[in-house]
């Protein structure tokens, strides 16, 4: 299903971490994404609605920025609330700091939002300042595998010096170790 194009705000991802929630799929590990929302007084509503009915219903889409050369810096994932609220924003994820996690949301399909600021901690409780969505399969892991291994790759041959083919091994035996994280039950 496609979104219609409109304008929308944008946060940038500024802390990840991850967390396994029991009394939510069945203990699975879903990333956990700290968004500072100050500027928006109706996300933190959203929120609070959202966790007082326990469900919502909400759309989602992975873009990427143009580019004319080069890998990718970022990307987005934008979220359009159709009830308990209508709102719509975007979430942008720098692939330097924020691949793993974009991996563990496409690989889980789901993710914790947590409305707050780059020092905060995560705290996964009720009525807490965060939400958890389920994300369905969006046509774009093809894309994003491709888009990771070449990040990882182009990063491990700066940081270890290492030959393309030797980079390209690594960057696929991290991406491996990871998603064994993210497809574990509790």
């Amino acid at each position: 299903m496609k979104l219609e194009k409109t304008d929308f705000s944008i946060y940038e991802v500024v802390r990840e971490g991850g967390a396994s929630i029991p009394y939510f799929n069945e203990g699975r590990m879903y990333p956990v994404v700290i968004v500072d929302f100050r500027d928006n007084m109706a996300i933190p509503e959203l929120f609070e609605y959202h966790n007082q009915i326990k469900s919502g219903d909400a759309l989602f889409q992975w873009s990427l920025p143009l580019k004319i050369t080069g890998n990718y810096k970022e990307v987005y994932l934008r979220i359009s609330f159709k009830q308990p609220i209508k709102i719509k924003f975007g979430l942008s994820f720098k692939l330097d700091h924020f691949a793993i996690p974009i991996d563990g949301i496409i690989q889980s399909r789901g993710l914790v939002i947590q409305s707050g600021m780059k020092n905060d901690m995560i705290l996964i409780e009720e009525g807490n300042k965060n939400i958890i969505v389920e994300i369905p399969e969006l046509d774009f892991d093809k894309k994003w595998n491709n888009i990771y291994i070449k990040n990882l790759t182009t990063r491990f041959r700066k940081l270890d010096k290492l030959s393309k083919k030797k980079a390209q091994q690594k960057a696929i035996a991290k991406i491996k170790e990871t998603r064994e994280i993210w497809n574990v039950k509790k």
